[in-house]
């Protein structure tokens, strides 16, 4: 389990961005870190949010087994944006 992982089970989510940031720089064209950023992001900052689940869709648009995995979350956070506005 990373760091990332470890803080956001604990609900730190400043240390599980921060960790998630950089596994990011090291791996920049992994999807699910995106993915899983942005679920914190989703917490504190919205547009940061949007920004990481857009570089999912850009990095995985061909790919519909990633899609399909994260469709509902992803849906129900677009939804919820729309809402909003």
């Amino acid at each position: 389990m990373s760091k990332a992982e470890i803080y956001r089970g604990k609900k730190d989510i400043t240390l599980a961005i921060l960790n998630y940031t950089q596994a990011i720089k090291s791996t920049p064209t992994d999807a699910d870190i995106y993915f899983r950023r942005g679920e914190m992001y989703e917490i504190t900052n919205k547009v940061l949010a949007i920004d990481d689940f857009s570089k999912v869709s850009f990095i995985t648009y061909n790919s519909t087994i990633y899609i399909e995995k994260h469709k509902t979350v992803l849906y129900i956070f677009l939804v919820h944006i729309w809402m909003q506005n």
